[in-house]
C-alpha cells in the first residue's frame, strides 16, 4: 500500500512539475506576443509621428521660403539687398545688374562672373614702350617714358604705366626698385590691372620679384598676405583669377587653409545665376537646387529686366537658420530629416538602409529639396517600456520557477520523509519480529512441557530474559524518539560516572546475541570526572554506540572504547573497523530515519533513529557528538560531555 502512495505521490509531483513547464512556456509566449505586440505599435506610432513631422516640416520651410520671397521683392523693388544673412551664415545674397556684382555679407563669394579687363588708352605709347623694351633692349629708356604716365595720369593709366616700368626694373635686377614700384602700383586704390585689381597684382608681383632674388622669406610674407587678401572679399576676381592666385600662394605655403566647398559652391551658382541671367534665360522668380562642381546649392530669386536679387545658400544656412527653429518638431516626434535635390543627390543629413522615411517630393511641395523624415534609432520610451515589461515577465517568471521549485523541494522531502518512515516501518517490524517470534517459540515449550532437562529449562529462561531486554530496549528507544519529536521527554540531571556506566553496557552487550564472543577494549586516560546526566539517556546513548558499532563490523573485529578529559570535558570515543561512511553522509547519518549506503548495501537491520536519538540525548546534555570515519577504514562516533556540577531537572522544549 506504501509503495503504491508513494508511485502515485511522484506520479502526482511529476504531473505537477509538467503543468509548472507548461505554464512557464505559457507565460514566455504571452510575453513575446506582448512584446511583438509593443514593436507593432510602437512602428505605427514611428510612422505616424514621421508622416506628421515631415508634413510640418514642409509647412515650416515653405513659410519661411514665403517670407525670403517677399524680403527679395522688397530689395528687387528697392534696388538693394536686404540684411537676411549673417556673417556666420552658409549663404550669402548677390544683386546682379547691368553696372555689376554686389554681394553681402562682404567676403562671402570667392570670385565673381563676368569680370572685364580695362586697358588705359596708352596704345602710342605702349607701342613705344614696347619698341624700347624689345627691340632695343633698353629698361631705363622704358621706365624713363613711362614715368611721367605713372605720377601725372589717371589711376588706370598710371597702373599700367607702373607694370610696365616694375617689369623694366626687375630685368634690370634692380630688385628693390621693382618691388617699391609694385607697392606703389598697390597703393593706387580700386583700380584694375588686366583683370585683377591693382592691390593683388601687387603683391603677385612682388612675389615675383623676391623669387627672383632668392628672398624665400619675402615671398611667403608675401604669399601669406595675397592668400588672406584675395579670400577676403575686398577685391573682385574672376575664377581663373582666383584659381591662378590660389596656385601662386600654394607655391610658397602649401598647407594654407583651403575654402570649404560649400563656400566655392556659393560662388559656382552665382556664376551660374549670372550666366543665365545675362543669356535671359533666368524666370523671372523661382526657386530650385543647383548642383555645382562643388555641391549642391539653393537658389531663391527675383528679377527685373534690368537686375536680379538672389539668395544662394548651402546646407549650413538650412540647418542652422531654418531647421533649428523646426528643431523642437522633430525632436518631440523623434524623428530626423534628410534633403536631396530633385536629382537625388544628398544636400542635408543622410538615411540609413534601414530607415523607412515619410517622404515629401520637390513636386509636391514646390520646395527646392525632396524632404525625408526618418525615426531616431533610439526611443528611450521604448526601450524604458520593453525593459518594465521585460522585467515585469521575467520577475513573474522567476516567481513562478522559485515557487515550484520550493514546492518541489517541500515535496521531495516529504515524498523522501514517507519513504524513509515507510522503510522505518518495516524494519521496526522486522525487529520486532524476530524477539517476539522468540518469545513465542519459548513460551509454548515451556506451557506445553516439552522441556528435555533443567538446564534446558534455565537455558530457556535466560532466552526469554535477553529477547524480552532487546524488545524492550527496542521499545524504548522508539518511545524515546516519539518524545523527543514531541517535546516531551524530561530529563533527570545527576552524577553519573562514565567509566561505570561504560562498564556495565559491556558486560550486558556481551550477554547478548551480537556481544557474545565480541572482544571490547575499554581505554582510559585517567580517572575520568562525573558527569552530570540522566543516567539511563546517557546508558541509552553508549549501549546505542556500542551495538552501532556491533553492527557495521566483522563479528571477529574489535570494539574499541575511548575514555579521557580534555578541556573540562568527558570524551567517549566508540570505534569499529566496520566498512566506514563516505564524507558526504557524515552530515545526514543522524537524521532521523536515515541509514547509510554500507548499511543498505550489506542489508544489516536497523530502524534508522538510533543515531539521531543519541545525538539530540548528547545535544540536550550540553554536548556534542562527532564523527570521523572513512570508507574501508571503520568509523569512531566521538561524544563530549561537560565535567560540570549537575545541574537541576530540566525539560527538552
Amino acid at each position: 500500500m506504501n509503495a503504491g502512495w508513494l508511485r502515485v505521490a511522484h506520479r502526482r509531483r511529476s504531473l505537477f512539475l509538467g503543468i509548472t513547464l507548461v505554464l512557464a512556456a505559457t507565460l514566455g509566449w504571452l510575453g513575446w506576443r506582448l512584446l511583438a505586440q509593443d514593436e507593432q505599435l510602437a512602428r505605427q506610432r514611428a510612422a505616424e509621428q514621421r508622416e506628421s513631422a515631415a508634413d510640418l516640416i514642409v509647412a515650416g520651410l515653405s513659410q519661411r521660403m514665403s517670407a525670403l520671397e517677399q524680403s527679395l521683392d522688397r530689395s528687387l523693388a528697392q534696388s538693394e539687398i536686404p540684411p537676411a544673412v549673417s556673417s556666420t551664415d552658409d549663404a550669402v545674397l548677390v544683386r546682379i545688374g547691368l553696372n555689376g556684382i554686389d554681394a553681402a555679407p562682404t567676403g562671402r563669394l570667392l570670385f565673381y562672373p563676368d569680370i572685364q579687363s580695362r586697358e588705359a588708352d596708352l596704345d602710342p605709347v605702349f607701342s613705344k614702350a614696347d619698341d624700347l623694351e624689345f627691340r632695343r633692349n633698353d629698361a631705363a629708356a622704358v621706365v624713363a617714358l613711362l614715368r611721367p604716365y605713372a605720377e601725372n595720369h589717371d589711376a588706370d593709366t598710371a597702373a599700367s604705366a607702373l607694370v610696365r616700368i616694375a617689369r623694366n626694373q626687375l630685368k634690370s635686377g634692380e630688385f628693390r626698385a621693382a618691388a617699391e614700384t609694385f607697392a606703389q602700383l598697390g597703393r593706387l586704390g580700386p583700380v584694375s590691372v588686366g583683370d585683377m585689381p591693382a592691390a593683388i597684382a601687387a603683391h603677385v608681383g612682388r612675389m615675383s620679384v623676391w623669387e627672383q632674388a632668392k628672398d624665400t622669406t619675402a615671398a611667403k610674407g608675401e604669399a601669406e598676405q595675397l592668400s588672406a587678401l584675395m579670400r577676403s572679399g575686398t577685391w573682385k576676381i574672376s575664377r581663373a583669377t582666383y584659381l591662378f592666385l590660389d596656385g601662386e600662394t600654394r607655391r610658397w605655403i602649401p598647407d594654407a587653409a583651403r575654402p570649404s566647398a560649400e563656400q566655392v559652391a556659393l560662388a559656382e551658382a552665382t556664376e551660374s545665376l549670372s550666366e543665365q541671367w545675362t543669356s535671359h534665360q533666368l524666370a523671372p522668380a523661382g526657386r530650385r537646387s543647383v548642383n555645382v562642381a562643388s555641391g549642391p546649392t539653393f537658389l531663391v530669386w527675383r528679377s527685373s529686366a534690368t537686375e536680379v536679387v538672389s539668395l544662394l545658400a548651402g546646407s549650413g544656412y538650412l540647418r542652422d537658420r531654418w531647421l533649428t527653429e523646426l528643431s523642437s518638431l522633430l525632436e518631440t516626434r523623434r524623428a530626423r530629416v534628410a534633403m536631396t535635390t530633385p536629382e537625388g543627390a544628398s544636400f542635408l543629413g543622410s538615411l540609413e538602409a534601414a530607415d523607412r522615411p515619410a517622404v515629401r517630393l520637390a513636386s509636391a511641395t514646390g520646395l527646392p529639396w525632396t524632404i525625408q523624415v526618418a525615426s531616431l534609432s533610439d526611443d528611450p520610451l521604448r526601450n524604458d517600456r520593453r525593459v518594465v515589461l521585460i522585467a515585469g515577465l521575467g520577475v513573474l517568471l522567476g516567481l513562478i520557477l522559485v515557487g515550484a521549485w520550493f514546492i518541489d523541494q517541500t515535496v521531495a522531502r516529504e515524498l523522501a520523509l514517507a519513504d524513509m518512515q515507510s522503510n522505518f516501518v518495516s524494519a521496526v517490524s522486522h525487529e520486532f519480529r524476530t524477539p517476539l517470534t522468540t518469545l513465542c517459540q519459548l513460551s509454548e515449550l515451556l506451557v506445553r512441557g516439552r522441556i528435555a532437562s533443567e538446564n534446558d529449562r534455565a537455558t530457556y529462561y535466560r532466552l526469554l530474559h535477553d529477547e524480552s531486554q532487546r524488545l524492550k530496549r527496542l521499545v524504548e528507544t522508539l518511545l524515546n524518539f516519539g518524545r523527543l519529536e514531541a517535546g516531551r521527554l524530561h530529563f533527570r540531571f545527576e552524577p553519573v560516572s562514565p567509566v561505570a556506566v561504560v562498564r556495565e553496557v559491556v558486560e550486558e552487550f556481551a550477554r547478548t546475541e551480537q556481544g557474545n564472543g565480541r572482544r571490547i577494549d575499554v581505554t582510559m586516560d585517567g580517572e575520568p570526572a562525573m558527569v552530570s546526566a540522566d543516567r539511563d539517556m546517557f546508558r541509552s546513548v553508549v549501549w546505542n554506540l556500542v551495538e552501532n558499532a556491533a553492527k557495521y563490523s566483522p563479528s571477529d573485529a574489535p570494539i574499541g572504547i575511548a575514555l579521557s578529559r580534555s578541556d573540562g570535558h568527558i570524551r567517549l570515543a566508540v570505534s569499529d573497523q566496520g566498512a566506514g561512511i563516505p564524507r558526504s553522509e557524515h552530515r545526514r547519518i543522524f537524521e532521523k530515519f536515515v541509514r547509510g549506503s554500507a548499511a543498505r548495501a550489506s542489508d544489516v537491520r536497523g530502524t534508522g533513529v538510533g543515531l539521531a536519538v543519541t545525538q539530540r540525548i548528547v545535544t540536550a546534555h550540553g554536548g556534542e557528538v562527532t564523527l570521523a570515519s572513512e570508507p574501508g577504514r571503520g568509523s569512531t562516533f566521538t561524544v563530549m560531555l561537560p565535567a560540570t556540577a549537575p545541574p537541576t531537572s530540566e525539560a527538552l522544549t
